[in-house]
């Protein structure tokens, strides 16, 4: 059996008075049960009322939870870390006992019971000697979630993180108007969402973000998601994520529907914390990621009598056994003429349990306590929707007739239910209707769904829809930020970045990027690389760069993949590495990179790191050019143009060249201009080549420039200028093109004494 660590944090977000003279304990465990296990167990239910003006106030039950989580603990085999009221030092010292006792644990628990809070996006645990004057004491008072997460990653196997947030925080709101009006404070209500990392972490919320989870009574046993655990954790046979998805089902029934909780999964391996006495199945073969996926969602669709979703799934699942096993329920419901069900009948607010994967994100897996699977979440819910159920869709691959329907009648039935409306205007915005698009991104906008501010924001930043204007977009990225929104953090940085809408700020920008990146979001860390790769706001330091390009690339970032094979191909911070540069820009061309590519078509062109095949590199370039890459375009037209791995055909050069032109490629305008200029293909029109070489001259192409100024001193297409012909020719000279240097020695040493010579 693989040897598994799992990681529970169970936050119920309570606060107690400090006191010093508790100190964490190791509880050894009550019976032997097989492997290493080891848990920490930290309850707090009273809060300091020290000289700060701001404190978290008292819950009811989070050391009775504790207790209790400790004492089952004990007689499952754990042994326990546990402490009760943990100011600040203790909590770390309870940390750095648990981490050492779990590095080489087969299972470990770490359950935490206590209040908990958000600054700028980022999650944080409450000890219970914390209290505030100032924001910039949040670092130094509180426990950071990831920072208890790092030192999990240290350990071993699966990681399962638990958050039973109590919402209901009196010390939030104080902070929130005594900190009213400071720069850049986000503070939003309770734990923001921690970004699963990969290698094997499970996260389960008590309940869904900006929920409020149920502390439990005054005198009573246990919080609600507690009760749940207390009742699910000793039963023998279950697999660990099916036991967690019962907790999620008792915590709805214990609150009526009110309370819903939310689990986030990375982990396929099958595991019982209580051993079956039932004989072992027969072993099943291994499978990987996409197919694990598959498995997961079509139990709850194998007896679906909705077509339209069955086709959905059959589509995104081709290829596997999966895909077959939808085929026949599509065909048994043909035969028995079955009719598909409305949408009201699956997009209504049934609890029940859904999962999504995020592609593309290793280890991202979402199995959600909310609603069932809708032909809308299939076929136009957004991979990095805080909020999305199922699959989910790549925005290319969304098909705008069949999603509009599905999410209209979605969003009729269901006209609260937030990612329907998000989804709707999703499916418009792919259909390039634009204003009705933003008219329901603010519906959604409205019921709290980050994923619609952050594309509110890309219509305004683009003028889709509405009116261009970087400033409204960067007041609704800082919506979603505000609310930890990983792509609007990192699109803050992109307008810093870049001085829309906002003063160009290269540091602000690395803030932005920085905290997208704490989040695990491959584009933020790319963009870190990015700055350190160009030295903006940062010296310039390619290692740095290097570095934090593998990290995203890890995290299957076909961009900082491409930087990768720049670097080596350049020799920049690396030797240079012909072969590496080949490695990265094959990998990312394998995840459908059109740059990444005509890269490769350039080195087998050139004869680096491989021997020079331009039959190879034509392939590539063909390839690239199919997905719109415009250099390859021009590329292509240069092989016709020479005759290279093509016969010579100055017809299809040129029809490569203006292709690349008409999309804005500098080198492609001065070779239509030099087509034009010499009468190769086409009529000899000289007029024309000035026009396409002063198109070129606008993006600085040097050569564009020399050739104006061949025409002036030549007087084709103008009059004859020689003064004019020397301005031009200097111009390029001065940019380093030697043709242009000898044109300019040419014209001064024939004329003597001709004015800029």
């Amino acid at each position: 059996m693989t040897r598994l660590l799992i990681v529970l944090f169970l936050v119920i977000l309570g606060v107690t008075r400090a006191n010093a003279d508790t100190k964490a304990t190791v509880v050894e465990p009550a019976v032997a049960m097989p492997g290493n296990r080891v848990a920490l167990v930290i309850g707090i239910d009273h809060y300091a009322r020290g000289s700060g003006p701001i404190f978290a106030p008292d819950l009811n039950n989070p050391v009775k939870d504790a207790q209790a989580m400790r004492d089952t603990l004990g007689k499952l085999g754990f042994a326990v870390v546990y402490g009760e009221d943990l100011g600040k030092d203790d909590f770390e010292t309870a940390l750095d006992r648990f981490e050492d006792r779990a590095k080489d644990a087969d299972i470990a628990i770490v359950y935490f019971s206590g209040h908990g809070s958000t600054f700028e996006g980022l999650p944080y645990l409450v000890p219970a000697d914390a209290t505030f004057e100032e924001l910039r004491q949040t670092e130094r008072k509180l426990i950071r979630v990831e920072d208890v997460l790092e030192r999990l990653r240290e350990a071993k196997g699966v990681r399962i993180a638990l958050f039973d947030a109590c919402r209901d925080d009196e010390a939030e709101q104080a902070l929130k108007q005594r900190m009213a009006g400071t720069k850049a404070v986000a503070q939003t209500r309770g734990l923001a969402r921690v970004q699963a990392p990969p290698d094997g972490l499970i996260v389960m919320y008590a309940a869904q973000f900006l929920q409020t989870a149920d502390d439990g009574t005054a005198g009573g046993d246990h919080s609600p998601f507690a009760a749940a655990l207390l009742d699910k954790l000793p039963t023998p046979g279950e697999n660990i994520t099916a036991m967690l998805e019962d907790v999620a089902r008792s915590v709805i029934d214990l609150t009526g529907g009110k309370q819903k909780p939310e689990l986030v999964v990375d982990l396929f391996d099958k595991f019982q914390l209580v051993e079956s006495t039932e004989p072992a199945p027969p072993p099943v073969a291994a499978t990987d990621a996409r197919i694990a996926e598959a498995a997961l969602v079509w139990p709850s669709l194998a007896s679906s009598n909705d077509a339209a979703l069955l086709r959905a799934f059959k589509l995104h699942y081709a290829g596997t056994v999966f895909e077959e096993m939808a085929s026949a329920r599509l065909a048994e419901l043909a035969s028995n003429d079955v009719k598909e069900p409305a949408a009201s009948q699956s997009s209504g607010e049934t609890p029940g349990i859904q999962i999504a994967l995020v592609p593309g994100v290793p280890g991202v897996v979402v199995t959600r306590v909310s609603t069932p699977l809708n032909a809308c979440d299939s076929l136009a819910g957004a991979l990095l929707d805080p909020d999305h159920v199922g699959p989910g869709i790549d925005k290319d691959k969304l098909v705008p007739a069949n999603a509009i329907p599905a999410c209209q009648e979605a969003a009729k039935n269901s006209p609260s239910t937030r990612r329907f409306l998000f989804q709707l205007g999703r499916a418009y915005n792919a259909s390039k209707d634009y204003s009705t698009a933003i008219s329901w991104y603010r519906k959604a906008a409205d019921l709290g769904s980050t994923a619609a501010m952050g594309n509110i924001g890309f219509l305004y930043d683009y003028g889709d829809g509405v009116t261009q204007n970087s400033q409204e977009a960067a007041i609704w990225f800082r919506k979603a930020a505000d609310l930890g929104n990983p792509v609007s953090i990192d699109n803050l940085g992109v307008l810093y970045e870049k001085g829309r809408g906002v003063e160009q700020d290269f540091q602000q920008a690395m803030t932005w990027y920085r905290r997208a990146a704490d989040l695990q979001y491959p584009f933020a860390i790319y963009h870190v690389g990015s700055l350190y790769e160009n030295g903006q706001g940062v010296a310039t330091d390619y290692k740095q760069a290097m570095s934090w390009f593998m990290k995203a690339a890890a995290l299957n970032d076909v961009a900082a993949m491409v930087e990768i094979g720049y670097l080596y191909e350049d020799g920049r911070g690396v030797p240079v590495n012909y072969q590496e540069a080949m490695t990265w820009y094959g990998k990312a061309a394998n995840l459908g990179n059109a740059e990444a590519m005509s890269n490769l078509g350039s080195l087998y062109e050139k004869g680096r790191g491989v021997s020079r095949d331009y039959n190879q590199a034509m392939s590539w370039y063909r390839k690239a050019a199919d997905l719109g890459n415009v250099s390859a375009m021009a590329e292509i037209g240069y092989f016709y143009d020479a005759g290279l791995a093509v016969g010579q055909d100055y017809q299809e050069a040129l029809s490569w060249y203006r292709k690349a032109a008409d999309l804005g490629n500098g080198y492609a305008m001065v070779k239509v201009g030099f087509f034009y200029d010499t009468g190769l293909a086409v009529g000899q029109d000289y007029t024309e080549a000035m026009s396409w070489y002063r198109k070129a001259s606008d993006l600085g192409v040097p050569e564009a420039i020399n050739n104006i100024g061949v025409l002036y001193e030549d007087g084709h297409g103008v009059q004859m200028d020689y003064l004019q012909a020397v301005t031009w020719f200097r111009r390029a000279s001065d940019l380093g093109y030697s043709a242009a240097a000898d044109n300019l020695r040419a014209i001064c040493s024939s004329r003597k004494g001709l004015k800029g010579c």
